[in-house]
């Protein structure tokens, strides 16, 4: 040891010198002796003498610390938040949809068309309607599980959604 200036004794054998140094065999004749305790039949390292130090495992506490108490010390208030009226307190649905307001009432006969113009208008927009989109549209919506998978579909089919509106 570096800093030790005690007599060198070795753990085996009780002679002045190293352990690493020890003439004595593992098949030797006569038993070990002890350094620490002095007695006959072990080394020094063996755990089970009584001279050698005990050392103690830390010890762990038996169950989990509380938690603090819930109070406005440990828990201080946060400042209230502004609130953005632009955005929903609640979540809308994806059949939810803000509704436009109607200029005109249509069993009023204020509009200033008639019948006829009236007809011509749905079947413009009949004719303007491609079934076959709607038909596959309606199928892969019945199809879905989840509502980013609707918002998908009405994505591809935008100008279907945007004409049925």
């Amino acid at each position: 040891m570096a800093n030790c200036t005690a007599p060198a004794k070795c753990v085996k054998c009780l002679l002045p010198h190293h352990t690493k140094d020890c003439p004595r065999t593992p098949d030797h004749p006569s038993p070990p002796a002890c350094s620490l305790c002095g007695e006959i039949g072990h080394t020094a390292n063996w755990k089970g003498c009584r001279k050698a130090p005990k050392f103690k495992r830390p010890t762990r506490p038996s169950h989990p610390p509380l938690p603090p108490p819930n109070n406005t010390t440990n828990f201080p208030l946060l400042p209230k938040q502004r609130t953005n009226p632009s955005v929903p307190t609640e979540p809308l649905s994806w059949r939810q949809r803000p509704t436009k307001p109607t200029k005109t009432d249509p069993q009023s006969s204020q509009s200033g068309f008639s019948a006829a113009d009236d007809l011509r208008l749905l079947r413009e927009a009949a004719r303007a309607i491609n079934m076959k989109e709607v038909r596959l549209a309606a199928i892969k919506l019945r199809n879905c599980v989840h509502c980013f998978e609707r918002a998908l579909i009405m994505a591809d089919h935008g100008d279907l959604f945007e004409l049925l509106q």
